[in-house]
C-alpha cells in the first residue's frame, strides 16, 4: 500500500492557458499543415492515470507555398510531459526539448510534401471517458522566432489533435466542507481518511487521489532494508491541501490483504514515508536515501523523493509520525498518522 502527500499548485494551469495564445487565424490561413497524434499501437485510447507513449506527425501538404521550420508541442490540460524524440529520418540538425509540459521543436526543416514525427510520452490525469486536446503552434522558422511567419492556427480552427482517456487504476475525489474527506482505491483494499485540524480553509480543497501520476515505484521500504516491513497492496494515494492547518491521516487495509501475510499483528502495520527532504526515520533502520524524482508542484519540475519508515510520535513531535496502529471489529488494520502544520514539503507516506 502506498499514500502520497504532495502539494499541487496552479503553475500547471497557467503554462497551459499561456500555450492557448495564438496569432489570428487571418494571418496564417494560407500556410497549411497538419498534425496527427495516435497512442503507440495498439492502442487506441490511453488509460486514465498511466504513462502513455504517442506518435505525432507533422505533415505540410505538397501543394502549400511554405516549409514548417519549427514547432511548440503542450499536452493536453492535466497531463504531464515526460520526454520527446524526433524519430528517424530527420534533419540532422532538428531537435526536442522539454521545457515544463511543453515540446520544443527546432530545425524541423519539413518542406512540401514532407513529414516528420515525434515520440511523446506524457502521463495522463486519472479523468476518465474525457478527450483531452493537444496545444500546438508552428513556424516557418527554423529557431520559432519572429513575426508573420506563423503557420494555420490549428487549435482556432478546431484542427487540433485529440486524445480519448478510458478508464484506468485510479480515482479522485475534491472536498471543500469542514469534515472528514475519504477516498477508497479502485482495488477496494485500501481507503485514505484525511481530517483538517480546525476546518478546511476556503478556497483550499483537500484533494485525494488512488494511482498518483508519477509515483509508482518511487517509495520502497523493501530496499532500505528494513526487514519487517511488508507492502500489503498495490494501492497508492495522494493527499493535497495547500492550507496551513494541522492534518490526521488515517489509512485503512483491507483485512484480506492484511491477512495474507504471516506475523499480521497490530505492530506489523508500518509507513513507508517519502519527502523531497531528508528526515529522521524509524529508529533501527537505515538514513533515508533518494529513490526516483516526481514533480512534488505539479509544474512539471522533477525533484528529488528521500524514503524511509515513518517513526512513531514522541511527546511533542513537529514532524510526522505515527500516532495509532489498531484493527477495526471487522479486521482491517488501521494506522492514524498525525501531520504537523506547515510540514515542509508535505511529504509522502506509503505503508
Amino acid at each position: 500500500m502506498r499514500v502520497t502527500l504532495v502539494r499541487r499548485s496552479l503553475l500547471l494551469v497557467l503554462v497551459l492557458v499561456g500555450a492557448l495564445l495564438a496569432v489570428p487565424a487571418a494571418e496564417a490561413a494560407d500556410k497549411p499543415w497538419s498534425l496527427t497524434i495516435t497512442p503507440a499501437p495498439p492502442a487506441t485510447v490511453v488509460a486514465a492515470g498511466t504513462s502513455a507513449t504517442f506518435t505525432a506527425t507533422f505533415a505540410v501538404p505538397s501543394t502549400a507555398q511554405q516549409e514548417l521550420g519549427s514547432a511548440n508541442l503542450t499536452v493536453p490540460a492535466g497531463f504531464t510531459l515526460v520526454s520527446g524524440s524526433i524519430l528517424d529520418p530527420h534533419p540532422p540538425l532538428a531537435t526536442a526539448t522539454r521545457v515544463g509540459n511543453t515540446l520544443e521543436l527546432r530545425q524541423l526543416a519539413v518542406r512540401p510534401g514532407g513529414s516528420l514525427t515525434v515520440s511523446v510520452t506524457a502521463l495522463v490525469p486519472c479523468s476518465p471517458d474525457t478527450t483531452a486536446t493537444w496545444t500546438v503552434q508552428a513556424k516557418q522558422s527554423n529557431d520559432f522566432r519572429g513575426t508573420g511567419n506563423d503557420l494555420n492556427d490549428l487549435n482556432a480552427l478546431g484542427r487540433a489533435p485529440t486524445t480519448s482517456i478510458g478508464a484506468g487504476p485510479c480515482a479522485t475525489k475534491t472536498c471543500q466542507v469542514n469534515a472528514d474527506c475519504s477516498l477508497t482505491s479502485p482495488s477496494g483494499q485500501a481507503t485514505l481518511t484525511i481530517n483538517v485540524i480546525g476546518g478546511v480553509e476556503a478556497g483550499k480543497p483537500v484533494q485525494l487521489a488512488f494511482g498518483t501520476l508519477g509515483t509508482a515505484g518511487i517509495i520502497d521500504c523493501r530496499i532500505s532494508k528494513a526487514t519487517d516491513y511488508v507492502e500489503l497492496t498495490q494501492d497508492e494515494a495522494t493527499y493535497g491541501y495547500n492550507g496551513a492547518g494541522a492534518k490526521v491521516a488515517t489509512y485503512r487495509i483491507d483485512k484480506t490483504a492484511v491477512a495474507a501475510v504471516p506475523n499480521n499483528g497490530v505492530t506489523s502495520l508500518q509507513l513507508c514515508y517519502g519527502s523531497p527532504e531528508t528526515f529522521t526515520p524509524r529508529p533501527g533502520t537505515l538514513p533515508t536515501v533518494q529513490q526516483g524524482v516526481f514533480d512534488w508542484d505539479g509544474n512539471g519540475v522533477l525533484k528529488p523523493v528521500f524514503v524511509g519508515l515513518l517513526p512513531d510520535c514522541p511527546a511533542g513531535s513537529t514532524t510526522p509520525c505515527i500516532s495509532k496502529r489498531q484493527k477495526n471489529q471487522a479486521g482491517d488494520g488501521i494506522i492514524t498518522v498525525q501531520i504537523p502544520a506547515n510540514t515542509p514539503g508535505d511529504p509522502k507516506m506509503a505503508g
